[in-house]
């Protein structure tokens, strides 16, 4: 099934974006008690979907190679080790035949707002340089302004410009209420995107149960109204084992 902007807006006002609501249906989600401690596959399938990211500005080739001998010791082994874009090719040398993807960030990280033919270039440069997955920047001044048609047509044409990568959608939902953050979700999932990302990391707050809920929540909307399935991925701030699980 095709969703289009209506029906993303329709799917968003059947969705509880009450914000004492929602804290409240995160606050009983965080306080789900935690498997036996000696019970080590949770935890497991958390170092499973693990993304091992250095995205500083002062990155250089020898810190890249270092993050990604670090995956490479690491059993079980993360989804991706995610990179800047020029540092992309580094470490596709480097994680070559391990079977962890390179993910490199791109569509002007992190803030998002560049023309929308700069952020499709950057894109297939990534995806040329070995990416295998596709961190993008989604442009929230144009969601706010013009809705989730606005997301649509930008997600649309950067999830044609990857060539089959695997491309997450960064929101930065620190920036945005729970509306905002379930049309642009919503209208991710229905472009193309395999994932929904609450974060770049770079800005607080990053990511907050209260929003991560409402991502998981708008996965759920548009595979119950026939569309395409889609995963969350929770950035900045997650930093124990215990909010991970």
């Amino acid at each position: 099934m095709s969703l289009d902007s209506r029906s993303i807006l329709e799917l968003a006002r059947e969705m509880d974006l009450d914000d004492r609501r929602v804290a409240e249906r995160a606050r009983r989600l965080m306080d789900v008690p935690a498997p036996p401690a000696e019970d080590p596959a949770p935890l497991i399938e958390v170092l499973r979907c693990l993304d091992l990211t250095t995205l500083e500005p002062d990155d250089t080739p020898d810190r890249v190679r270092a993050l990604c001998a670090r995956a490479r010791s690491l059993d079980p082994s993360p989804a991706a080790v995610c990179v800047l874009p020029h540092l992309v090719e580094v470490a596709a040398r480097e994680l070559g035949g391990s079977g962890i993807r390179v993910a490199g960030v791109a569509g002007d990280f992190p803030a998002g707002e560049a023309p929308l033919d700069r952020k499709v270039a950057e894109v297939r440069r990534v995806r040329e340089a070995g990416a295998g997955e596709v961190d993008v920047v989604i442009d929230r001044r144009a969601l706010l302004e013009r809705g989730p048609s606005a997301a649509l047509d930008e997600v649309r044409s950067l999830v044609e410009a990857a060539e089959g990568a695997l491309v997450k959608v960064i929101l930065e939902t620190g920036a945005l209420d729970a509306r905002a953050s379930a049309e642009g979700a919503l209208a991710a999932l229905a472009a193309g995107a395999a994932f929904v990302k609450t974060s770049t990391g770079k800005r607080q707050p990053g990511a907050t149960s209260e929003r991560a809920l409402v991502l998981m929540e708008a996965v759920r909307a548009v595979e119950a109204a026939g569309g395409p399935s889609g995963g969350v991925k929770v950035a900045g701030g997650v930093r124990t084992p215990e909010q991970a699980l």
